[in-house]
């Protein structure tokens, strides 16, 4: 998980953040070593890394929730007519 996050970072620098929580939020069981490898390979980014790992465990806002909801459902609707 950390080297795909890292990838994920070396293509895209300017979401480092994102890349981390999204990560984080996906697997907390992974956080320590997704933090420790990704500040090891980007360590001048440890406040944006450690930052997104932070936020990682708080809950969505209510709007993201609400988006995530809609776009679960029109995702199964799509599946379900043909």
């Amino acid at each position: 998980m950390a080297a795909a996050v890292i990838g994920a970072i070396a293509a895209q620098l300017a979401l480092t953040g994102e890349i981390v929580e999204t990560a984080v939020r996906a697997m907390p069981h992974l956080e320590a070593s997704v933090v420790i490898k990704t500040l090891d390979a980007f360590p001048s980014f440890r406040e944006i890394i450690v930052t997104a790992a932070g936020h990682a465990k708080t809950p969505l806002p209510v709007q993201h929730v609400t988006a995530l909801a809609e776009t679960a459902g029109a995702a199964s609707s799509n599946t379900t007519s043909t």
